[in-house]
């Protein structure tokens, strides 16, 4: 049993960086886990979530980004490949503007199926993570971790 430290810091509300990799990973993992055929309840959700998630974030000026990228490219929740991609895509336009470098967004590359060049340009290694493996919990970790890799 773990005991709280009294003396840890704690950022709270946390800096932007720390914010961004939390809020990247929850993201991701939410498009991994999404179904390939989801229900018009789950397309309702998945888009409302993103619209909430623009409208309340705890970043003013990320935020108001959010608002108008949403505007521009709505969420396309049609299907697991359609909201991975979507998110990649989004992924992209927040590094873009902070100058880090853009993922390849296919789904080769995330799901691990394949060379990914994703993962190498992230850790410089080869990759030796889980690739074309149907087990969801591994696809789900795969997708997070080379996603949120860079931040």
């Amino acid at each position: 049993k773990k005991k709280y430290d009294k003396k840890k810091k704690v950022e709270c509300p946390p800096g932007s960086a720390e914010l961004g990799l939390g809020t990247w990973k929850l993201l991701h993992s939410m498009a991994a886990w999404y179904p390939e055929k989801p229900t018009t309840n789950q397309k309702e959700g998945m888009t409302n979530f993103f619209q909430t998630l623009a409208d309340f974030y705890p970043c003013t000026y990320c935020a108001e980004d959010f608002q108008v990228n949403l505007k521009k490219s709505p969420v396309e929740a049609e299907s697991r490949t359609d909201l991975c991609l979507w998110l990649c895509n989004q992924h992209n336009q927040v590094n873009q503007k902070l100058g880090k470098p853009l993922f390849e967004c296919n789904m080769k590359n995330l799901d691990g199926d394949g060379e990914n060049q994703v993962l190498q340009s992230a850790t410089n290694e080869t990759s030796t993570f889980f690739r074309g493996n149907e087990n969801e919990n591994e696809l789900c970790w795969y997708h997070c971790k080379i996603m949120t890799k860079q931040e």
